[in-house]
C-alpha cells in the first residue's frame, strides 16, 4: 500500500508543480495549510505508544505574496486563546486537535481528519462546537455514525470520553 501512496504523492507533487509554474497566481491559505499538513505527515515519527510530528514551521513567501497576507499576519502569529476550547480526537493511535471551527472526518485527503478505513465515506461526519459543548453530525454517509454504540440521527451532543464510530473505526472524543 505504501508504494501506491508514494506514487500518488509523487504524481500530486508533479501536477501541483506543473500547474503552479504554468498558471502563476496568488498564494492561498489553503495551499499553505495542505503543504504544512503534507510536511507534517512525511516527518512524523512513531514510538511505542504515540506518534510525534513537528509542530513549528517557518513559511517563506515572496515579497508580493507576503503583502497579500499582511492583514492576517498578526492573527497567524498569535498563540491560541486559552479561553477558546478545542477538542481532541483519537483515531488509529494518533490524536488530532480540532480547532474552534470544527472539522470534517472522512476517508478523503480533503477531510480535516482522515480516517483510513474503506467503510468510511469520503466526507463521513463533522464535529462542530455548539455553545459550551460539541456535536457530531452524519454528512449522509453510507454506513452512518454511532456514538457509544448507538446510531445517531441528525446532530448528537458529545462529552469527553464518548466513542464515535465511523465504519469500523472508533474515535475517542476529548475536550481540551
Amino acid at each position: 500500500m505504501s508504494v501506491l501512496r508514494n506514487l500518488e504523492s509523487k504524481l500530486a507533487g508533479l501536477v501541483e508543480g506543473t500547474f503552479s509554474r504554468a498558471f502563476k497566481s496568488e498564494v492561498r491559505p489553503v495551499e499553505i495549510a495542505r503543504k504544512l499538513a503534507r510536511e507534517m505527515e512525511q516527518h512524523k515519527v512513531a514510538s511505542l505508544s504515540r506518534t510525534y510530528a513537528p509542530n513549528e514551521y517557518v513559511v517563506w513567501l515572496s515579497p508580493q505574496d507576503r503583502e497579500q497576507f499582511e492583514g492576517y499576519e498578526a492573527e497567524l502569529r498569535r498563540e491560541p486563546d486559552p479561553r477558546r476550547r478545542g477538542a481532541r480526537v483519537r483515531v488509529g493511535g494518533r490524536t488530532s486537535v480540532v480547532g474552534s471551527g470544527g472539522a470534517v472526518l472522512g476517508r478523503s485527503r480533503e477531510a480535516d481528519i482522515q480516517v483510513d478505513d474503506a467503510n468510511v465515506s469520503r466526507r463521513h461526519a463533522e464535529l462542530r462546537p455548539s455553545g459550551a459543548s460539541w456535536t457530531v453530525r452524519d454528512l449522509g454517509s453510507t454506513n452512518g455514525v454511532k456514538v457509544n454504540g448507538r446510531r445517531i440521527q441528525g446532530a448528537q451532543s458529545l462529552k469527553t470520553g464518548d466513542t464515535i464510530t465511523l465504519g469500523t473505526s472508533d474515535i475517542v472524543f476529548e475536550l481540551e
